[in-house]
Formats: C-alpha cells, structure tokens, sequence
C-alpha cells in the first residue's frame, strides 16, 4: 500500500491510544543531536549527512505496512548505504569518495553493529554482502520527496574529516566515534517521542565542572580543619599541592605515582579538577581495573557532589542481539533506550567499560564513545591494564589525546613507566611527584616477608592468632576454602565478586566499625580489596602474586601509621591451582623470582624490575590478540576493517557472562519498579547494577535449564533460587537449598 505520511516508529500510550513518529521528524531530531555531538569534534556536517541517510528504508511501503502492524522483517538500514554507495562511485578521485566509504559502515551498523568491508564475493554478514542485495531491496524511492539528493552533494564535509587520516589506527578511531554519535542520537530521539513531553532527555540539570571545582575546594577546607597534623597527613597534603601545582599544564599524560594510603583518590580528583578550568575539558572519567572496587571511589565523589552529578558504572545491561528498535517489544525498547552513554559530569566506572567501547563493534558498548571527547581520564591502577592488551590500550588512549582533546593520568602505586618501557612512543609523560623515592621512604610503614608454602589449614591458624587480621588470595575458590575453615565467628567475613556490590558495601562498613572499635576482625578477600577500599589492619597475609599487587595487599596493612612498622607476610599455597590461571599465574611466578632477588621486595627498584620482566617479549605479550596487526592489515585508502573480529578478540575478561539481579532487600524494589514502569529506567538499571553478581555463560545455561534463574529480558536475568545466595560469601551455586527458595 502506498502512504501519504511516512512515519518511523509508533508506541502504544498507557491509556491505550496509539501514537505515530513522523519519519522527517525523526530525521530531524537524529540531526539536532548528532550535529551537536560531532562539532565537538569538529564534523558537524558528517554528522549531518549521516542524520539524513540512515533510515532511508523505512520510506519503502514494507516497512509502513510494518509500522503499522504488519508482521514482517524489513531491512532499513541498507538503504542510506546504498545512496553512500552511489555517492562514492560518483565523487571517485575526489576527498569526498573515501569518507562515503566510512558512513556506509556506520549506517548499515546503527543496529546491528559495525561490519566488516568484506569482497563482493561476500554472501553475507559484511558490507559488501548487503551491497550485493540492492536490487532485492524493498524500493525506498520515496525519500527523494522530503530530501533532496542535490543538498546532501552540497554539504562540504572533506575538509573536516580528512585531517583524521593520518593513518590506520585514526582512521578506525574516526569511524568508531561517528558511529558513537549516530547510535547515541537515534537512541535519544527515540526516547524523547517515547517520554512525550516529560521526557528526561535535554531535561537534567548537572553541576559544571567548574562548579563541582569550587564544591570540592570547600569541601577540602573543611576536612583539613578536621584533620590531625600527623606526619603522614603532612605528606598527603604536599601530594595534593602537587597535584594542584602539575594541573596548570596543557592537555597531554601525566602520571602520579604515590604509594598506597597517600590520598590519590582525592588528590587525582583536585588535579582533574584544577585541569578541566583550565583547559575547558567536559567530563572526568575515574577508571578502576575492577567492578568490585569502584564503590568507594563513587561513595565518596556522591557524598561531595551529590550522586545526581556521578555516574558509578559497574556494567551493561546490554543487548546481545542488536536489532531495530521496531523490532523490539515496548518492554525492551525502554531498557535498550536506558544503556549508558555517559551524559554525566563525573564517571567512576571499570577497564572493561572504557576500554571495550573503543574497540566493540556493538551500539550498546560504543553509544558512550563519543562523550569521551574532550575528557580527562584518570586510570586507577594503570599497571593492572591486562598485559596481552596493553600496546592496544595505550594505542588507544594515544589516539584520544591526539585527536580527541583529552588528558590522561596514570595513577598508581607501582607505576609500570610506560614511557620507558617503550609503549608512550609520542608523547611525554608529566610526572607529577619529582622526588618518588623520597616520597616512598616517607610513607613507608610495612616491610615484606616471605613465609613460604601454606596449606588453607595453616593460614586459618595464622589468622586465628591475631585479633585482627586480613589475608588476600588469587582465587575465589581459595578464598571460600579458607573462610569455611576459619570457624564460626561474628567477626570472620568474606569477601568477593560472588557478592553483588551493595553487599560487599554493607559487609565493609562493618568491617571498618570493628577495625575502629579494636573488635575482633578477620577477613578473607579476593584481591577486590586491594585497591580503591580503604581499611587498616595491623597484619596482612598475601598469596603469592605479582609485585604490584603484594604491594597493594601492604597498602591495606597500617596505613594510618599508628604502629611504627607493620609487616605483610607473603605465602605460597600448597595446591597450585590456587595460583590462579593465565595471567595471574604468570604474574605470580615473575613475583616470585623478583622475592627471590630482592631483600626488600616492596622498593621501588623490586617494582621496576618486576615490571621490566613483565614487559620482555612485548610483542606476543602486549597485543597476544593481534588487535592492532588486524587494523592495520590494509592499506590506509581502502577503508577495510575487521570490526567483528576485533570486537571478537579484544576481551579484557574471558567469558563475561551476564548480570543476574539478586532480588534481596534493595534488589526485590528496584525490580518491581523496573517491571511495573515506563519512566526513569536508567536510573533504576544503574541502582540494579549494585544488586546485580556476573555469572559465566556456561554456569548460566545450567540455572536457566534448571530454572533457578529467569531471563527477564534479554541480557537482563533474575536469580530465582535466592537459596543460591548466602549472606557470608554470596553467589554459591553448589549451594541448593531445594526449591522452596525459588521465587
């Protein structure tokens, strides 16, 4: 049938009416958005052309037959290729032909993820493939009478990408951000018809920068007047003057490299801070190696700013199966509206989430992308980057402070010098503390020692001797063995990933008042403790493991300085899988070596060493996955990339599996909230994720098949049998209590 109206999407109301979205007025609302995301970075026209030609199909009858109830699949994604794909072949020999070669991956890719280029000898599943079905393609002819065909060749739009092609790598980079933005426009309008007028979007009042500056400073003079003048407040202090005095610099890499306890948290923030007025940055990203760490940070930066202004991104409730949003149900269009893209101020999220949306091929991983422009990202822990992807990750981070207007700042305790070891080949890294020795022998309040091999039965008598202690292994099942073993005591805890986030909070707070009260306090952690939770206990016992994290496990060890020194006991486990596998095995054994060589293995000389052992052999250990040889692997003008298979290869986290919300206490309301309403989704997922465990495909599979979990929708799961989840150590799926815990 032909129609008169071309519409783009339609929503059922709560009082049952329907209502229908213009498809110009769709078009127009893509381009109000994208124009103003991409002239950041300087390509608004680009962002314009892709606005206009990326739902080009939904002009064909099919597709309006679809819209308005009819039951078939129609590919509208293709069309506006097509159109690119014309407008190439045409402007062939000119700047333009190449670029339209780049938007033919972003607007075939809007939904289902960008493709790779492919041959014409494709059948499917690449751009070339979906070329080759332009003439079984539903006729789309119908968009020539709202758009003109002789504007879109009028819009001058190589001058302003061109400069991106420098080489590969920029070029990639280029098509990720556009993709970004495109994604994260159509997602926006799409949520702002869906909303109606009360819509959220363009509707939230944030703090600048600049005011979160002078939030902060008032809150720094406050807690320095409540502050003692001890020697090591003294020495955070001057840490945190530095900091302030290194801000006034230019865009670029800086690094701060304090041992653990010298106030990083806050003095890295005061530099970000200071940094953003003066270089006009929009956004600080805090960024931390583990989910199960970024709650103290977020804790903290809520309680100055309010938590309305910070952004604690633990996960993606995201979409494996990335298709138009017609094709949702309305249950699923409002979570896939709700994925995170990073509208915020302050965002204190993981490795996995940065890094991974520079280098997926999904809309739900890449939509935040471009809200990276213009930021100052501060890596916590910078030396615990995964080894077999660190060329790509500093290659990565290069890029953004090339041609993305950011600031990056290595901040650690072991700073891995990735300037000297060869892996920063462009820029100089500031370093913002002159003399480090000094500042170490300044702070140093814990010694090392090697005890050499333990059995779990000999750690639980360890731990039982000291009132208040804390042990960290390399494994979760090591240490549940060991808790289980420990005895029945009020003030014997656990700690782990097993717990979803909110627990763990709940178990620290404790943990801290019984640290305080001098109660009797023994924990035993996974290595989430190791960085970003501050507590203090006069004796730490550590697993065998990579300097850099024995030197963390100190940092947990008489960090006040209430005792003149205090010693972190360093042991092997007798079972050997308790080494832990892959890299943590790896790690492990060059710790060894380097305990074996040096008296005092916690110096900084035993770290550079450490590191300088752990950097040998860096092109099979930097980049194992050939991410940037797969870049790379054509000639710079033939705009041909592998983005599936990157996507496919660059895994911080093997077998990510999926968030399962824990409907206990917190959990139950938010889930009820999120099933029974249509508005503030986002909100509610990002309050869901603090009650959410990761669980591995191949472990869900077996409680879905069981029926102890429930999918709830799409990526989203519920864990049914809450007999699964104990209160001291969490997720245990050995722990079935029958089915009268199934809910």
């Amino acid at each position: 049938m032909k129609y008169t109206e071309k519409l783009a999407r339609r929503i059922e109301k709560e009082d049952g009416k329907i209502e229908y979205q213009k498809l110009i007025d769709h078009i127009c609302g893509v381009s109000e958005f994208s124009e103003e995301f991409v002239s950041k970075f300087f390509l608004k026209n680009s962002g314009k052309i892709l606005s206009i030609l990326h739902d080009l199909g939904k002009y064909s009858d099919e597709f309006q037959d679809r819209i308005r109830g009819a039951n078939i699949r129609v590919d509208h994604s293709t069309a506006g290729a097509i159109i690119c794909d014309d407008l190439e072949k045409e402007f062939k020999g000119r700047g333009e032909y190449v670029i339209y070669k780049i938007f033919k991956y972003i607007i075939i890719g809007h939904h289902s993820g960008l493709l790779n280029y492919g041959t014409e000898m494709d059948d499917e599943g690449t751009i070339s493939s979906r070329l080759n079905k332009r003439d079984i393609l539903c006729d789309f002819s119908d968009w020539e009478n709202e758009i003109s065909i002789d504007d879109i060749k009028q819009i001058n739009f190589s001058e302003e990408v061109l400069g991106f092609f420098k080489n590969n790598f920029s070029v990639q980079m280029l098509i990720r951000f556009l993709f970004s933005s495109l994604v994260d426009s159509d997602r926006l309008d799409a949520q702002r018809f869906v909303e109606g007028e009360n819509s959220i979007v363009n509707s939230k009042k944030l703090m600048s920068l600049e005011e979160m500056l002078n939030v902060f400073n008032d809150f720094m003079k406050s807690k320095r007047l409540q502050e003692s003048d001890n020697p090591i407040n003294l020495i955070r202090n001057e840490i945190f003057n530095d900091c302030i005095n290194k801000s006034r610099g230019d865009r670029g890499f800086y690094s701060l490299c304090v041992p653990t306890g010298g106030g990083k948290t806050l003095s890295s923030l005061g530099f970000a801070l200071n940094h953003a007025k003066q270089n006009g940055h929009d956004r600080i990203i805090y960024s931390l190696p583990f989910t199960s760490i970024i709650e103290q940070n977020a804790r903290v930066y809520s309680e100055i700013f309010g938590e309305e202004n910070v952004l604690e991104h633990h996960c993606n409730f995201s979409f494996s199966n990335e298709i138009g949003e017609d094709e949702y149900s309305e249950n699923q269009l409002k979570y896939k509206l709700a994925i995170e893209n990073w509208d915020m101020p302050l965002i204190v999220t993981t490795n996995v989430q940065l890094f991974e949306s520079m280098y997926s091929n999904k809309p739900s991983s890449a939509r935040k992308l471009h809200n990276i422009y213009n930021s100052i990202i501060i890596l916590d822990e910078a030396q615990v980057i995964p080894n077999e992807y660190l060329k790509p990750c500093i290659k990565a981070l290069e890029e953004l402070v090339r041609n993305y207007s950011c600031t990056v700042l290595f901040c650690t305790a072991t700073q891995p010098e990735f300037k000297k070891n060869g892996l920063i080949e462009n820029f100089d890294v500031v370093e913002i503390i002159d003399d480090t020795y000094k500042l170490f022998d300044d702070l140093k309040r814990v010694s090392g020692k090697f005890i050499g091999k333990k059995s779990v039965e000999d750690i639980c008598n360890e731990m039982n001797s000291h009132k208040q202690v804390l042990t960290i292994v390399n494994t979760k099942k090591h240490a549940k063995e060991i808790f289980e073993n420990l005895g029945e005591s009020e003030g014997n805890f656990h700690l782990s990933t097993n717990m979803y986030p909110n627990h763990r909070k709940e178990v620290i707070k404790i943990i801290r008042e019984r640290l305080k009260n001098g109660e009797e306090c023994r924990v035993v952690s996974t290595q989430l403790i190791e960085a970003g939770v501050d507590v203090d206990f006069p004796v730490v016992f550590r697993s065998i493991a990579g300097i850099d994290s024995i030197v963390q496990a100190a940092g947990r060890c008489n960090r006040e300085g209430k005792q003149k020194n205090s010693t972190v006991y360093v042991f092997k486990p007798e079972e050997e899988s308790h080494l832990g596998l892959g890299y943590l095995k790896l790690t492990s054994q060059i710790g060894e070596g380097i305990i074996d060589d040096f008296e005092d293995f916690l110096s900084i000389d035993a770290i550079s060493k450490y590191f300088f052992e752990l950097f040998i052999d860096t092109d099979h250990r930097q980049d194992k996955h050939k991410i940037l040889k797969m870049i790379n692997k054509h000639k710079k003008l033939e705009i041909n990339y592998d983005f599936r298979e990157i996507n496919d290869e660059f895994r911080f986290i093997e077998n990510l599996g999926a968030q399962v919300i824990v409907p206990i206490n917190e959990g139950e309301k938010f889930l009820n909230i999120l099933k029974y309403s249509n508005r503030g989704v986002k909100s509610v997922l990002r309050k869901l994720s603090g009650c959410s465990i990761n669980i591995p495909n191949y472990i869900l599979r077996e409680l879905l098949r069981d029926g102890c979990v429930e999918q709830f929708s799409d990526d989203i799961f519920i864990l049914k049998n809450i007999g699964m989840y104990d209160l001291k150590i969490g997720f245990d799926k050995d722990n079935l209590k029958n089915y009268e815990y199934i809910i």
